[in-house]
C-alpha cells in the first residue's frame, strides 16, 4: 500500500481519447470514528518464588512452530471470531525438571554433587525438618521422597503442556478464555519494541483469510513460570510437629537461535 502522492494529468490528443480531471468534484469526509479498543498490552505479569532451576535454552524456531495466532483483514466486523490462538506443545521439547540442576542460591547442600531437583527437594524437605544439611539418612523413606517429587515435576510438565493444547482455538480478544498466546501477545504490546517486532513480523505485502502468524521471539528472550510443592506437617512426636514451608521454583526458558 503506497502512502505517497502522486498527480494525475489529463492530456487530450487529437483524435484519441480524453482525461477529464474535474478538480470542483473533488471532497473531503473526515471519519468521526477512530480506531479504538486496540490492545494496551501489560507487563504487569507478576510471579513469585523462593527458589529457582538453572534456565533452560530452547530454539527460536521451536516456540514460533509451537505459539501461533490466526487473524484477517476480510470480514471487518466486532465478532472477531477468526483472531484465534494455534498451538502444538508438540514442538517443544522435554523439560525434564526432575533432572535439572537448582541454579546456584538455591541449592540446599552446595557442598554436594548431584544438584538435580529430585535430589535437593528431599534435603530441603531434611533440612526443613531437623535444621541440618547432612542428615537425610534420618529418612527412612529417602528412596520414596525422591521419586515422589519426581511425580510432581512430571505432573507439572504434563500441565504445561495441557495448557498450551488448551490455548489452540481460544479467542485472542475474549478475556473469558484466556490463553498463552494472548498472554505472549500483551507482553509484546506493552513497549513499543514489542509492538514493532511485532508488527514486522507479521507485515507483508498482501494478506489472506485466516492467516498464521507465528509469535515473534528473539535470542534472549525468556519465558517463565513457577511450580510450588505446597507445604505439610510432619509429626515428630507426641508434642512436636513441624511444619515444612512450601517451595516455589521458578523455571525458565532462555530462548536461542540454534
Amino acid at each position: 500500500m503506497s502512502t505517497t502522492d502522486a498527480t494525475s494529468t489529463g492530456v487530450a490528443s487529437p483524435g484519441g481519447t480524453a482525461i477529464f480531471q474535474v478538480p470542483i468534484l473533488n471532497n473531503t469526509y473526515t471519519p468521526t470514528v477512530t480506531p479504538a479498543g486496540f490492545p494496551a498490552g501489560s507487563l504487569e505479569h507478576s510471579l513469585t518464588y523462593n527458589a529457582e532451576l538453572v534456565e533452560f535454552n530452547i530454539l527460536k524456531s521451536a516456540l514460533e512452530a509451537c505459539f501461533k495466532f490466526q487473524t484477517d483483514s476480510t470480514d471487518i466486523t466486532n465478532a472477531d471470531t477468526d483472531f484465534i490462538a494455534h498451538t502444538d506443545e508438540t514442538q517443544l521439547p522435554a523439560f525434564n525438571l526432575a533432572g535439572t540442576n537448582m541454579a546456584a542460591g538455591s541449592q540446599t547442600n552446595t557442598a554436594e554433587t548431584n544438584q538435580t531437583l529430585e535430589y535437593d527437594m528431599v534435603r530441603y524437605f531434611s533440612n526443613q525438618v531437623t535444621g541440618g544439611l547432612d542428615v537425610v539418612d534420618f529418612f527412612s523413606n529417602e528412596t520414596e521422597l525422591r521419586n515422589d517429587v519426581a511425580e510432581g515435576a512430571g505432573v507439572f510438565e504434563t500441565y504445561v503442556r495441557s495448557q498450551i493444547t488448551d490455548s489452540d482455538g481460544k479467542h485472542i480478544t475474549d478475556g473469558a478464555t484466556p490463553n498463552i498466546v494472548a498472554r505472549l501477545l500483551d507482553v509484546l504490546l506493552a513497549t513499543a519494541d514489542g509492538r514493532t517486532r511485532l508488527f514486522n513480523a507479521i507485515g507483508g505485502p498482501t494478506g489472506v483469510a485466516d492467516q498464521q502468524h507465528s509469535v515473534p521471539f528473539l535470542a534472549g528472550d525468556k519465558i517463565k513460570w513457577v511450580v510450588s510443592y505446597a507445604g505439610f506437617d510432619v509429626v515428630i512426636s507426641a508434642t512436636r510437629t513441624v511444619s515444612v514451608p512450601a517451595r516455589n521454583i521458578l523455571v525458565t526458558l532462555n530462548v536461542v537461535d540454534a
